[in-house]
């Protein structure tokens, strides 16, 4: 009889807790001491948010792996799209357009090596072919048949093209595709469209359809063969993996559900799309049967958020906006300051003619309570996280017309969880400038300068550090600016975006000198940001082509990663709080509405207990 070890090569752990120590192997054993059981690591099925596509459009195809995705064509509304978008795994950024802009159509490759056939440029059907080398397409040789809403299996250089419509009706064809021509080889059985494809040229399988097929198709190269059935009928669903280990997720009728195939059968699975939608990239599988993902789609309307499929060792909780206290007092342009539970808005521009506020309000996770006033009427006074409820800072801002300190302001505010006091002046005035910290040591950078809002306001580059009764000077930002977002300490701050122009740069601060950062997937002004420099973040803000943003992107000291997006658009939001726990509250043009921010995470599952028995 062979042992354990014999067989995988492993030893049975002897440990002291509920895990398999410094690696995690599914079905490896190991010997729990302290609960008295053998145990084993398990994998599970979880969708996650992933980044937004630059444009959201449906009926578009996909390739490529999780890391590595491809994104082309699709229904803009109201027409046929050539876009193409890449995916890091983090953010999609625009490449070449197809030369032949069209929906509905066949996808499958690589994202160094695409392949596009088919589809509705509006309003014909065509047989166009075109080859992606990861910066281009192509014009390839043409499908033998024109049609669209095919399956797709295979590489750019082997594949097959299953059934698809052309109109009137839908067609029985398949092609297989040697990276020169198309040639015709065995029909499916009956005509069929909108069906999902899995594996390669020479094994395949094919499963879905309209409206809502729930048949199941394998492919061995010459000969198809009906399989075990989905459980969910749907056409248009999204696909991932091979002829032995795959999932189709969406589809049909905004369908939440996924289904894996394990080469014989298909089993639903406990893991659901966050928003059902049918018409995300499609055609052909993307990336594996353990990490898809699928991309725009429509639900209703074209979207752009992608959701990532993953079956692995540890549970992915995804990101999430939820809905906060409302504030007593709407307005833009506030200071905040504090945690997503214990949180701080102070000043701000409220409804009227410039007027602007000296409301104080306290946030305990759940409502907002009227506090003590400022001294001034001011808003503008630093954009970011400055301080905490009960130490809370606000240095200077614009008085406006309403204030008995109109114009720009010097002066700065301590606040300790009861009233408000004077603290040290600047040594200038300063307006929508970036400001983080805490109330004895802040930091203010950049921002307007002068002594009327109106007539005389000048973007600066400099940088002034507190130290809880004095300002002094620190090393200049990166460029004059304003109404950027900040967060961090005074020794090692952010400051995000900003307005003059509308910017993407990306500068942190060492406690002397600034230097430049990675941007932000897009230009922005006016947003909410929270954090520290090892794990920041920003929310919502301006983009002048794009309007008010809902988006929110982490940043982990290195790099930008788009996460989930606010429920709400909003620019000039108050933001405070961690990465992990987060905080929107307000914003253009007198929001009282407040949002809180919980951050994706991943855990070991629970290992599975082996019961003898």
């Amino acid at each position: 009889m062979s042992t354990y070890q014999e067989l995988k090569g492993l030893k049975i752990k002897y440990l002291d807790g509920d895990t398999s120590g410094d690696r995690l192997i599914e079905g490896e054993i190991f010997y729990n001491s302290t609960s008295f059981q053998l145990k084993a690591p398990i994998a599970v099925a979880a969708f996650s948010s992933g980044g937004n596509l630059g444009t959201a459009r449906y009926t578009l195809a996909g390739g490529g792996t999780q890391t590595a995705g491809l994104a082309f064509g699709g229904d803009v509304l109201p027409g046929p799209s050539g876009l193409t978008e890449e995916y890091n795994g983090t953010i999609w950024t625009e490449s070449g357009d197809l030369n032949t802009a069209r929906r509905s159509l066949f996808g499958c490759g690589t994202q160094t090596a695409g392949l596009a056939a088919g589809g509705n440029p509006n309003p014909s059907t065509t047989a166009n072919s075109e080859e992606y080398d990861g910066s281009s397409w192509t014009e390839g040789n043409n499908l033998g048949t024109a049609r669209r809403n095919m399956a797709a299996a295979g590489s750019q250089t082997a594949a097959v093209a299953v059934g698809g419509q052309n109109p009137p009706g839908e067609v029985a064809n398949v092609e297989e595709y040697n990276g020169t021509s198309w040639s015709e080889v065995t029909d499916i059985p009956s005509a069929d469209a909108s069906s999902s494809g899995l594996g390669t040229q020479v094994n395949a399988v094919i499963a879905g359809g309209a409206p809502n097929s729930t048949t199941s198709l394998a492919y061995d190269g010459t000969n198809w063969t009906a399989t075990n059935s989905i459980n969910t009928g749907r056409g248009n669903a999204s696909s991932g993996g091979d002829a032995t280990s795959g999932v189709i997720f969406g589809g049909g009728s905004n369908s939440t559900a996924a289904e894996t195939w394990d080469g014989t059968s298909w089993t639903t699975s406990t893991a659901t799309l966050g928003d059902g939608r049918a018409q995300m990239t499609q055609a052909g599988p993307i990336g594996s049967g353990t990490a898809s993902f699928g991309a725009g789609g429509y639900s209703p309307g074209a979207v752009s958020s992608t959701e990532e499929w993953n079956v692995s060792l540890n549970t992915v909780t995804g990101a999430v906006w939820a809905s906060g206290g409302s504030m007593n007092t709407g307005r833009s342009e506030g200071q905040t300051a504090g945690t997503q539970t214990a949180s701080l808005m102070s000043g701000g521009i409220v409804p009227g003619s410039d007027a602007m506020t000296n409301n104080s309000e306290e946030y305990n996770g759940s409502s907002w309570t009227e506090g003590n006033n400022l001294s001034l009427f001011r808003r503008g006074g630093g954009n970011g996280t400055q301080g905490t409820q009960t130490a809370g800072l606000v240095s200077g801002g614009n008085g406006g017309p309403s204030s008995p300190a109109a114009g720009l302001l010097s002066t700065a505010e301590e606040y300790n969880g009861t009233s408000w006091s004077d603290g040290g002046d600047m040594p200038t005035t300063k307006f929508s400038h970036g400001a983080c910290g805490t109330q004895t040591a802040g930091l203010a950078f950049s921002g307007f300068t002068g002594t009327n809002v109106n007539t005389d306001t000048t973007a600066v580059n400099t940088t002034l550090e507190y130290d809880g009764s004095s300002w002094t000077a620190g090393g200049n930002y990166g460029i004059s600016n304003n109404n950027m977002g900040g967060f961090g300490t005074q020794t090692a701050a952010v400051g995000v975006g900003g307005n003059y122009p509308a910017s993407a740069a990306v500068y942190e601060y060492d406690g002397s000198s600034w230097t430049a950062g990675n941007n932000i997937p897009s230009a922005r002004r006016g947003m909410g940001a929270f954090g520290i420099l090892t794990a920041g973040a920003i929310c919502g803000g301006y983009n002048p082509s794009a309007g008010t943003l809902s988006q929110t992107v982490k940043y982990d000291g290195t790099k930008w990663t788009e996460s989930v997006n606010l429920a709400t658009a909003r620019v000039s939001s108050g933001g405070s709080g961690t990465q992990a726990s987060g905080l929107a509250a307000g914003g253009f043009p007198a929001r009282t509405d407040t949002e809180e921010f919980t951050v994706d995470t991943s855990s070991v599952n629970d290992p599975k207990t082996i019961d003898f028995d």
